[in-house]
């Protein structure tokens, strides 16, 4: 199934904001390059480091990346889907329930239906922010979600770097392609956790 073209647009219009937000604020490390096939569905596998963690993935790829994933969805807690405030922002962003909820879209049925339109989703198989590595066992759902979509999982690694003055530099670092079938949620996350940062 075709993306949607117009929600792309909006998306790399707001990623070059963001870029420039950035550029500006922090001070980042190169991120690595390999080929992606643009004919193919992809799950960004990522630890999370940080609360601002997504925006510091989808902005800080090569533009070649972010021509060929967007759209993004972004796999959220279920505990900010209660705050009422919140909701503009995280619908505006691209965010929705991980797991089943009783109002909104949610969950691995609603993420499959997402793979199939080729979304890219972003997951943090941990599901909680962790200041040292390997914190929180990973959780199932991208088991499930690599065996039979045909969907391949580029694995993304972030380190948050001593704060030096007011701002706080970062690096990132982007792994090979592979599609996780048969593999398990720490498994993935094994790779994820072997990227080297250059």
């Amino acid at each position: 199934m075709p993306k949607n073209r117009l929600l792309q647009l909006s998306e790399l219009i707001s990623i070059t904001l963001v870029r420039y937000v950035f550029f500006w604020i922090m001070r980042s490390k190169k991120v690595s390059r390999v080929a992606l096939d643009t004919n193919k569905a992809y799950i960004i596998a990522a630890n999370h480091s940080g609360a601002i963690d997504p925006f510091i993935i989808t902005a800080n790829l090569p533009w070649h990346y972010i021509l060929t994933l967007t759209p993004y969805r972004f796999m959220t807690a279920n505990k900010f889907f209660s705050r009422t405030l919140l909701l503009p922002f995280l619908f505006a962003l691209g965010c929705y329930p991980a797991n089943k909820h009783p109002r909104f879209k949610s969950g691995l049925e609603y993420t499959q239906k997402l793979i199939e339109k080729r979304y890219c989703i972003v997951i943090f198989p941990e599901g909680k922010v962790s200041r040292i590595d390997r914190q929180y066992p990973a959780r199932k759902g991208i088991e499930v979600l690599v065996q039979d979509s045909g969907v391949e999982i580029l694995p993304v690694r972030v380190k948050w770097n001593r704060r030096k003055g007011l701002l706080r530099s970062y690096s990132l670092t982007v792994g090979k392609p592979f599609s996780g079938k048969n593999m398990t949620a720490e498994q993935i996350m094994d790779v994820v956790y072997g990227l080297k940062f250059r």
